[in-house]
């Protein structure tokens, strides 16, 4: 019987392992996620295949951060892949949170989060120029007197 339970338990087991090194590979960031919670998932699997007794080399880690930046970061993924030697996973993050910072210093990517709230300003704008077509409302209108209709 304890067999059985243990059979049964290693084949979980691997199945679990298998689905997390899947979801490592498979890792992206997405737009508008922050460097520091695209490491924070990666880090999350990485620290779940410990518990499994799976260890993740750190080259391994390292293009897995890399291979799921999105396209804004190829310049940088070719100056980290030129150099002499691969830093750890944790240097990786270190620079990667220094070129987000400047990459938004100078407009080549949006801060985490504010696209969403410059196209919900953007909303508010579109839904007052069809109500008011850009004119002031009545109520805003000085009132007229009949001195200034004789005019």
């Amino acid at each position: 019987m304890y067999d059985k339970i243990v059979r049964m338990y290693e084949v979980n087991n691997l199945s679990h392992i298998m689905d997390l090194k899947n979801q490592r590979k498979k890792s992206k960031m997405c737009k508008g996620e922050t460097i520091q919670s695209f490491f924070m998932q990666i880090t999350e699997i990485r620290d779940q295949l410990r518990t499994a007794q799976e260890i993740i080399p750190n080259r391994e880690l390292v293009m897995t951060a890399l291979s799921g930046l999105p396209s804004s970061w190829d310049m940088f993924i070719t100056s980290i892949n030129n150099r002499e030697s691969i830093p750890s996973f944790d240097e990786l993050l270190a620079l990667c949170n220094q070129e987000e910072r400047l990459m938004i210093s100078r407009g080549r990517i949006q801060r985490p989060n504010e696209g969403e709230f410059n196209s919900f300003i953007a909303q508010g704008k579109k839904k007052n120029v069809k109500k008011g077509k850009g004119k002031p409302s009545k109520s805003r209108r000085p009132p007229q007197t009949n001195q200034d209709s004789k005019d």
